[in-house]
């Protein structure tokens, strides 16, 4: 389990990188949606509060996988 929690922990830093990058340039994340014609649509706009909260959420699941299977 050790190996799910470092990928959940690699996972939370790109997370990190992606709200920086989201806080330097002042553009959400869209999050597409395809539709029947073809087309993509926005669905929904990340922030880099969205991007760290989930951050957090995968390191504290990491942590928890370290502490039941440790």
């Amino acid at each position: 389990m050790t190996v799910l929690a470092d990928h959940l922990d690699a996972q939370a830093q790109v997370l990190r990188n992606m709200a920086a990058n989201v806080m330097l340039t002042g553009q959400p994340v869209d999050v597409p949606w395809p539709f029947a014609d073809g087309g993509n649509r926005t669905l929904h706009q990340l922030t880099s509060l969205d991007l760290l909260a989930d951050a957090e959420a995968f390191e504290a699941d990491a942590v928890k996988l370290r502490t039941l299977y440790h």
